[in-house]
Parts: C-alpha cells; sequence; structure tokens
C-alpha cells in the first residue's frame, strides 16, 4: 500500500536516519517508536508530502486516502458537536445532497422519460450511499463519539462550550468516522481517560484500514500493534509483534550483535599482533600484506550505546504522622455544577494512590484540592503531621528559568556533604553529558517534565501529587521515571493513563464517578479484576430492586455493563456485518445493470445490432455473479444469526 525506500532525513547538523526502509500493507498495525526527536513525527510528515526527503522515495497507492489526527483541527465553533462530525463526511453528505435533488426533481417532474432516468440515477447514488455506510452514519458516529467519552446530552451543545481536551477528542472521533486507508495517530491518546482509552484499543484492533500509532504508553502498543518500527541510531529497524516482543527481539538481537563484536575484536587482536610480529620479516610479507588487506575490507561491527538504567537512591524525605492528608465533608462546585458534596477521604503513610474514572469525573479537581490550590466550598482539607507536599502539573513547567542550564537548576539542592552529585543525580533523570549544559529555554516538552520532577524530588517531599506526570515522556524517561519514584519512601497520589506506571507504583486504586469515590486495593490490574467481578456478580444478582443511592448506583453499573455487552457484541458481529452490507451492495450493483440490460433486451430490433452478442455474454456473466453474490449473502445471514444466537446464550 506504501513502501519507504531508502529514506534520508537531516535537519542542520543532526542526521535522523539513513537509508531508511519499510513497507506498510492493507490493516498492518504499526508502533514508531523512538527516543524523543529521534524523528517519529518527521515520517508522519513525509508520508503527507508536508516534507521533501533528502534522498530516497515513497510509493504509494493513488487511491490511497491517509488520515492524520494531527491536521485535524475544528473550525466553526458556533456548529453542534453533530453537525461537526457529520460534516468530516463530505464525499457522503455529497452523494446524500445528490439523493435530495434527484427526490425533489422526480416530485415536480411531468416528462415520464425523464423520470425514469432520473430514478435510474437516484437508484446508482442511493446503491453508493448505502455501501460508503450513509445510512448508517449516525449511528457510526454516536458510536465513536460515547466511545471517546461523549454523553447524549453533547449532541446538541456548541462546541465553543467543550474544552482543548474535549476538541481533541472530537478530533480522533471525526477521523475515525472517515475510516482512511491509513490511519497516522501521533499521541492519541493524549487528553484521553483509561475508560475511553480501552474503547480506542478496541476499535483500532477491528480496524479494516492500516494504522501507524506514535505511542509512549506500552500497554496501548502490546494491545494495538502487530509490527514495531523503531529508530534508533539513525536507522530503522523493524520487529514483528506487539511491544513486549519487540524488548525481547531487541534485546536478544543486542546479545547476538555483543558476541559477534567480541568475536571480531579477537580477529582483529590476533591479525593485528601476527601484523606486528612479522611486519619487517621478508619470508612473511606477502602473509602480512594479506592481513592489512582483510582488516580494511572488514565490515566494522558497532555496538549500539544504551543507556543504563537508573541505579542511584533517592534522598529519603522526613517521615511523616500516620495520616498524611484528611479531606473533612468537603464540597466543590464550578457555577451551577457540583463536583463533590460531603466528600471524605484520608491518605495514610506509605500510600501510593492512583485517581482513575471518566474525564471531568473530577480527578484534577481532587488532586488540586490535596496540593491547596483550588478553593473549597465547604467542609475541610488537613494535613498531617511533618507533611512536605509537592504538587506537579503541565502548567508547572513555568517554574524553571529559562535562562539557568539543567545544571544551574538543581545545584542549590546539593551542598559539600551530599552523598551524590548533582551530575549523576540528573543522570538518573537521563540528563548524561553535555545535556547538563542545556539552557532550559531549548528543552523540549518531556526534558522540562523530567527537571522539574526532579526538582520536586530533592525538596525532599514526603507527598507527591502527580497529574499525568508521564504526558511527553518517552519510554525511557517512563522507565526512568517509574524506577525513581518506586524507590521514593513518601506518600504519593496521581493521575495517570499510563497502566504499567500504576501497575508498577500503586497499592491504592481510587475510582471517582457521579462524586463519590470508591477505594480498590492493589494496582490497576487488580481494580480491573475487581470490577469485572462487580459486574459479573451484578448480572447473576436476584432482580430485587434496592433503594434510594444505592439503586442508582446499581442502574449506573448496569447501564454501563449493558454498553459494554453491546460494544462486545459489535465487535464480534461487526466484520460479519459489513462483509455482508458490501456483498448487498454488490449485488444491488449487479442487479441494476441486469435491469438494464433488460430493458434493452425488450425491443427485438436491439437483437440486430452489432454490440448486442457482447451484451448477451456480460449478461450472462451478471447472472452467474448474481447467483454467487446471493449464495454469499445467504451464507453470511446464517452466520450473523448463529453469532447473534450464540451471544444470547452466552448471557443466560
Amino acid at each position: 500500500m506504501i513502501s519507504l525506500r531508502k529514506l534520508s532525513k537531516q535537519f542542520a547538523e543532526k542526521i535522523l536516519f539513513q537509508n531508511a526502509n519499510f513497507q506498510v500493507g492493507m490493516n498492518d498495525k504499526i508502533g514508531l517508536i523512538g527516543a524523543n526527536g529521534s524523528g517519529k513525527t518527521t515520517i508522519f510528515s513525509l508520508i503527507l508530502g508536508e516534507q521533501s526527503a533528502d534522498s530516497g522515495w515513497i510509493e504509494k497507492n493513488k487511491n490511497m486516502v491517509i488520515g492524520c489526527l494531527e491536521q485535524e483541527i475544528v473550525e466553526n465553533l458556533t456548529h453542534s458537536l453533530m453537525e461537526e462530525i457529520v460534516s468530516s463526511c463530505p464525499h457522503i453528505n455529497r452523494i446524500k445532497e445528490h439523493i435530495d435533488f434527484l427526490q425533489e426533481e422526480i416530485a415536480q417532474e411531468k416528462d415520464s422519460d425523464k423520470i425514469h432516468r432520473y430514478a435510474q440515477k437516484l437508484g446508482e447514488y442511493q446503491a453508493e450511499f448505502e455501501s460508503r455506510g450513509g445510512y448508517n452514519l449516525e449511528y457510526q458516529a454516536k458510536r465513536i463519539l460515547f466511545g471517546l467519552g461523549f454523553q447524549e446530552t453533547d449532541g446538541n451543545r456548541r462546541l465553543e462550550e467543550f474544552s482543548g481536551g474535549w476538541r481533541r477528542r472530537l478530533c480522533l472521533a471525526k477521523l475515525l468516522l472517515r475510516e482512511p486507508d491509513l490511519l497516522l495517530l501521533d499521541e492519541p491518546t493524549n487528553h484521553l481517560d483509561l475508560e475511553s482509552l480501552i474503547w480506542l484499543e478496541d476499535f483500532l484492533q477491528t480496524y479494516q484500514g492500516a494504522v501507524i500509532i506514535i505511542s509512549h504508553d506500552r500497554t496501548f502498543l502490546n494491545n494495538v500493534v502487530t509490527r514495531v518500527v523503531e529508530i534508533d541510531q539513525k536507522t530503522l529497524n523493524l520487529y514483528t509483534g506487539n511491544y513486549d516482543d519487540f524488548v525481547k527481539q531487541k534485546r536478544s538481537r543486542q546479545e547476538i550483535l555483543e558476541a559477534s563484536y567480541k568475536n571480531q575484536q579477537k580477529k582483529i587482536e590476533t591479525t593485528q599482533r601476527f601484523i606486528e610480529r612479522f611486519r619487517y620479516k621478508s619470508t612473511k610479507a606477502r602473509q602480512v600484506q594479506s592481513r592489512v588487506k582483510s582488516l580494511e575490507k572488514m565490515e566494522k561491527i558497532h555496538l549500539e550505546q544504551y543507556s543504563s538504567r537508573f541505579s542511584i537512591t533517592i534522598p529519603p524525605p522526613p517521615r511523616s504522622g500516620k495520616i498524611v492528608l484528611q479531606i473533612k465533608k468537603v464540597s466543590k462546585r464550578y457555577g451551577q455544577r457540583v463536583v463533590y458534596d460531603n466528600l471524605d477521604f484520608v491518605l495514610h503513610r506509605g500510600d501510593r494512590i492512583a485517581l482513575v474514572g471518566p474525564n471531568g469525573a473530577g480527578k484534577s479537581t481532587l488532586l488540586k484540592i490535596m496540593a491547596g490550590v483550588l478553593p473549597i466550598d465547604g467542609g475541610e482539607m488537613v494535613l498531617g503531621y511533618n507533611v512536605f507536599r509537592a504538587y506537579f502539573a503541565q502548567h508547572q513547567l513555568e517554574i524553571l528559568n529559562p535562562q539557568y542550564t539543567v545544571l544551574e537548576e538543581v545545584d542549590p539542592y546539593f551542598g559539600p556533604d551530599s552523598e551524590i552529585s548533582p551530575r549523576a543525580y540528573l543522570g538518573a533523570f537521563l540528563f548524561r553529558g553535555d545535556d547538563v549544559f542545556k539552557k532550559v529555554d531549548i528543552l523540549s516538552g518531556g526534558e522540562k517534565s523530567r527537571l522539574v520532577l526532579a526538582k520536586m524530588i530533592m525538596e525532599k517531599p514526603n507527598l507527591l501529587l502527580l497529574d499525568e506526570p508521564t504526558n511527553h515522556l518517552d519510554i525511557a524517561s517512563r522507565d526512568c521515571l517509574q524506577e525513581a519514584l518506586t524507590q521514593y519512601s513518601g506518600a504519593i497520589c496521581m493521575i495517570s493513563h499510563d497502566r504499567v506506571f500504576i501497575n508498577h507504583l500503586a497499592n491504592k486504586i481510587i475510582s471517582i464517578k457521579d462524586g463519590h469515590i470508591e477505594t480498590f486495593l492493589g494496582n490497576y490490574d487488580d481494580y480491573f479484576y475487581q470490577m469485572e467481578k462487580q459486574q459479573q456478580a451484578l448480572m447473576i444478582s436476584s432482580p430485587t430492586e434496592p433503594a434510594g443511592k444505592e439503586r442508582k448506583s446499581k442502574n449506573r453499573q448496569q447501564k454501563r455493563f449493558e454498553a459494554e455487552k453491546r460494544n462486545l457484541k459489535y465487535r464480534r458481529l461487526n466484520p460479519l456485518l459489513q462483509e455482508s452490507e458490501k456483498v448487498q451492495a454488490e449485488l444491488n450493483a449487479v442487479m441494476k445493470k441486469m435491469d438494464h440490460l433488460k430493458k434493452l433486451f425488450i425491443d427485438p430490433v436491439y437483437y440486430q445490432q452489432p454490440e448486442f452478442p457482447r451484451k448477451l455474454a456480460e449478461y450472462k456473466e451478471l447472472e452467474e455473479k448474481n447467483e454467487e453474490l446471493t449464495n454469499r449473502w445467504t451464507d453470511l445471514e446464517e452466520q450473523i444469526e448463529a453469532a447473534e444466537q450464540k451471544f444470547n446464550d452466552e448471557d443466560l
């Protein structure tokens, strides 16, 4: 479908990649990974034609449609949500306009011949409209919007009422609805809560086109991609499988490379000793010259330089009281919207809590209340004995001095008696070598995040409040932060959609919904397992209705469970349904051609026309095609019916 051949690209003195090659086939799910600044987004720009390569070329199917999330913008903020997403399929909307126009013409026309011609054309447009999913467009739009976290009541809201994060979700929804042949997704999980992220995984797994994803979310890559392309050492390296498979294969490659390197070094050393020993002996001149030439021709193996893992000790913070923080009967509202009412919550020493829940549920609000940066409308928030807190959010990158170097930012935290040097400490956060002399104003977003986190930890807080600390961090940086926080002995309360990060650090999960919190012991996998058990228990529980808030809570859980069941049913049936629709569209087109030929054959004079034998042969081919498609459609309908019955039986 698309091939990158011998591509090279550099900016100024920095070479991103040389002689890079890889191919994308239909239905490929590819993860494009590499350190920040390695050239991942540049690959997207080259595919889209926004930039040109220094050398090499890209071969594309000329009819291929490419969709890229980074290109998406929302221009008219006066549109409603549904108006905007439906308008993202102009090809379908144009067909609908033709259909409406022809229907009006037929209603007004008196000439029977013209009505007949209009009706034929109308049938063609209707068949195309159906084959392109036009009749199903609004349903698909709602399915995608709801999957990404929008509510039923959002459909008529104007876009100006939505935040930037929700507009980015809309851009993703518009792109998914268009179903391009190749999807280019640059960090699609940013701004998504965990529920929407899991829905997107399911959607992409069954997506009928090809997908290339830039993401630093390891779980997301594991669940979606079947191939990995890594930009490393100025080359594109291809691996089969998901992210975990890539890690294993890369480790194996490295081990083989190291063994080959050692063997080659031994051979070089032996050869050089022979040359030095017999260089001046005329009887060995031929052998010496032969070995010199063999060294010159030898293709040298170069070991890739990998960053060593974090291996220093974080300075321990002072010990706090048993209760680190307590929220008592807290209320918080934004205008008429009540986020919390009489909320009670206690954070203990040793707690490592991850806040989960849909966007807008109040996760960031709760974290800001704990940090003391957001006033409350009622109740109180009490810090425990000897508690020193630090709060991280993306806007806090502004606290860095743009004129300072990385080293100057952390240097004040280190005295002559410090157990480690500032450069060694910064190395743990992947600032190595001359990186420590970089000015803050030229750092990337990920580098600034790492620097702020490094400074925060050196302030020795015993309570860390972290709002999406892994955003903008590549996988190596996430691993580094994860290792640092694993050694950290204070309490942590965090928001993150990186499930690997949560699983390594959290010992409690707090689920926030509708202003209420529910605590689950363990990490994210434990929480997910407990939620599944709750849903299963809900299915087999007695039908007696609880009263009051408990009934409302169970109704919400039941609705969510039913929605998940519908999504599961859709995922199972969707390939069959789509193929059935495709076959029906082909069948309609064949039948229309047959009807057209039948009308020609009605006139006996037509039998004398020179094209008659060819048209008769065409009609016979169409008859065979009609029978073949009819059988195929019947078989698909039986499969759909059997699959639906099986799904219903599993529910019983």
